[in-house]
């Protein structure tokens, strides 16, 4: 387990096209992969949030938080597609994936809202925007990867949603507002499930594969919480639960 330096991700892809047994001896001989993807790079970090920080920085906690949770599970490998000082691109997390033939890509990312909602405030002197109308995390599946890959990517989705729903979480609607930016499919309105066809680590994915807004970060209470060691846990949890429910059935 761990998080792949931009020098060892190109290693890795090179020796394990080479390396890989047949289809049959890896299927007896491996642990169940998860591949836990960290959103953005340190060039293009993602939202900013209601305190002036970056998404990038709360979704490498959460990645970090689950790896170790994933780590301790005998039957479990877990690697991460980027560090904290590396750029990774979105295909090469996609390839790495089928290099590694990864039973699940878990995207890990944080939520903003349309700039014609956010609204100036001050913190620590320093002006910044935010946007308390939305709370909430949201899931988001591909539908166009191959059907078998799509059906596992979205039985994951379900049960990620409900996971989060049972440690307290709410989910967010506002992403299917008909509004430019917006306008996204709901697969499952009752759980907040997104449907996601145009994102690379999603659509181009030949492995099992779900993006997860754990919350929203313009939202200045909702931050705030996300910043807590506990709540923090919560999330963990609650992909925790999804990724050993969806492994074991």
């Amino acid at each position: 387990m761990g998080i792949l330096s931009g020098r060892l991700l190109r290693m890795l892809l090179v020796a394990a096209c080479a390396a890989l047994p047949a289809a049959g001896q890896r299927a007896q001989n491996r642990k169940f992969l998860v591949l836990l993807d960290p959103g953005h790079t340190p060039k293009m970090p993602g939202a900013r949030s209601s305190q002036g920080l970056y998404e990038r920085e709360y979704n490498q906690t959460i990645a970090r938080l689950l790896m170790d949770r994933l780590g301790k599970d005998g039957d479990i490998d877990v690697n991460s597609t980027n560090g904290t000082e590396e750029s990774v691109g979105l295909s090469q997390r996609v390839k790495m994936a089928a290099t590694l033939k990864a039973d699940l890509f878990l995207s890990l990312h944080h939520d903003s809202v349309q700039l014609s909602y956010l609204r100036p405030w001050t913190f620590n002197g320093a002006e910044r925007k935010y946007c308390d109308d939305f709370k909430g995390f949201s899931i988001h599946a591909a539908t166009v990867q191959d059907k078998p890959v799509a059906e596992k990517s979205y039985r994951f989705a379900q049960i990620a949603a409900k996971k989060m729903m049972q440690q307290g979480f709410p989910f967010t609607l506002h992403h299917e507002e008909k509004i430019e930016g917006e306008d996204m499919k709901l697969l499952d309105r009752s759980l907040g499930i997104y449907e996601r066809n145009h994102l690379a680590v999603l659509w181009n994915n030949k492995s099992p594969a779900v993006l997860v807004e754990c919350g929203i970060i313009v939202n200045r209470d909702e931050e705030r919480r996300l910043q807590d060691p506990a709540v923090q846990g919560q999330i963990v949890e609650a992909l925790y639960q999804a990724v050993r429910e969806y492994k074991d059935k």
